[in-house]
């Protein structure tokens, strides 16, 4: 998924587009702005669970691929981003919803299995 496509769909859930789906002229100059930031922090948030002991990469152009799974965006970071923008917005109800549904799903992202080595006590 692309940044843009994930900015979009952020603005969906938010309302923030007319019937047809396009983004909403009243919103969207401000929130187009925001929408690198928003993504940039959201991918932050993500990335260290799927990629641990990865240089985070930032997102410069929103019509590239976001270096997350697209389970990572559909299930989490649209919330995320949605949540942001809603929080900038002063949209405090539509923020706490977002919120809600965020913090749930970033807890149910799959994480890649840690490798453990057994380790026998040394003796003195």
């Amino acid at each position: 998924m692309t940044g843009r496509a994930l900015l979009n769909e952020a603005l969906y859930l938010l309302g923030y587009t007319k019937p047809t789906g396009e983004a909403d002229g009243s919103h969207t100059g401000a929130l187009m702005r925001r929408g690198l930031t928003a993504v940039n922090q959201i991918v932050a948030d993500l990335y260290p669970i799927e990629h641990p002991r990865t240089p985070l990469p930032a997102v410069a152009d929103m019509s590239r691929p976001l270096p997350l799974s697209d389970q990572a965006c559909r299930d989490a970071a649209v919330y995320g981003v949605a949540m942001l923008l809603a929080g900038a917005e002063g949209d405090a109800l539509n923020e706490a919803q977002q919120a809600a549904v965020y913090n749930q799903k970033r807890t149910r992202l799959p994480r890649p299995p840690e490798r453990r080595a057994d380790v026998l006590p040394k003796a003195r």
